[in-house]
């Protein structure tokens, strides 16, 4: 019953919708792939992913700078770092008040001690289109 709800929200959306979001997610090697094609996206462009690094604390920063300051948290420690990621079925608000399937996908960071014990935690959201083929801009949510 995994798409029951991604038919009662095609059923109440109806036509206020562009195209009907694909049912299955895109795969994750996909979504990766996206998301890697998209490291020298400026941040600047990207207002809810407006982040700042000690390395490069004046610049504006890249995707890419932002996900390696992400992925540094355990360098030469003796903490450990899992990655998780998924996507699923959402709608975007268009600036003319229209609503845009999409596929808001994250991927999450987990750094834990050798306890396994909370150290921290990051999180890169996006949407993709509604086909899961591009990563749509100005929808970076950085956390």
């Amino acid at each position: 019953m995994k798409n029951s709800g991604l038919i009662w929200v095609a059923l109440v959306t109806g036509s206020a919708c562009a195209a009907p979001v694909a049912e299955a997610p895109p795969a994750a090697e996909q979504v990766w792939q996206l998301f890697l094609q998209n490291m020298a996206l400026p941040l600047s462009a990207e207002p809810n992913c407006q982040q700042v690094s000690a390395a490069n604390p004046t610049q504006s920063l890249t995707l890419g700078q932002h996900f390696a300051t992400n992925l540094s948290v355990s360098f030469a420690t003796e903490n450990s770092v899992s990655f998780s990621s998924s996507c699923t079925a959402s709608k975007m608000e268009l600036s003319d008040g229209k609503l845009q399937p999409v596929w808001d996908c994250k991927i999450e960071i987990l750094e834990q001690d050798a306890q396994a014990e909370f150290i921290s935690s990051s999180m890169t959201a996006f949407y993709l289109n509604a086909n899961g083929t591009a990563l749509l801009p100005g929808s970076l949510r950085c956390f």
